[in-house]
């Protein structure tokens, strides 16, 4: 799919998106952030717009999802996150990145269940992310090399 096959429909699609990923029930939510990572993923720097408002919601839900629960969730507020990035950009997604950064820092640090989806979430983000930051993220690797070493070796 191209970017315009889906231009006229974006500013309804999103407002309808964040609109679920904001009051839906969690797997309403998971299906939301899952569109908006594919839309992020086709429409690219003309993602920006709607770049805010979409990181401001996410980054919600992580705040608001705490339990274990809600793994598939916070997992899923990674793929977006990580998707939004590569679409945009490094400069347009400069202002998320840091709390991204520590985002996966301190799910990569927690103690993974044997079966648990935010592993590949989080390998994914990682992914997504150094492809977007590159050489920029040599300032957090001892922060984050360890516990992905851990995580690869699990």
């Amino acid at each position: 799919m191209e970017y315009g096959s889906i231009a006229q429909y974006l500013p309804e699609l999103i407002s309808a998106l964040l609109e679920l990923a904001t009051t839906g029930i969690s797997l309403v939510k998971e299906s939301a952030l899952t569109a908006i990572a594919s839309i992020a993923d086709i429409a690219k720097e003309n993602y920006i717009p709607y770049f805010q408002k979409t990181t401001e919601i996410i980054f919600n839900i992580i705040q608001n999802h705490p339990g274990k629960e809600y793994k598939e969730l916070k997992g899923l507020t990674i793929e977006a996150l990580g998707s939004i990035a590569e679409g945009i950009g490094k400069e347009a997604f400069q202002p998320a990145a840091a709390p991204f950064i520590e985002y996966l820092i301190t799910v990569q640090s927690s103690k993974f269940e044997q079966v648990d989806p935010q592993k590949q979430y989080v390998l994914a983000g990682w992914q997504k992310i150094s492809t977007v930051f590159g050489k920029d993220l040599a300032p957090f690797l001892p922060r984050i090399l360890p516990d992905l070493f851990n995580i690869v070796e699990g």
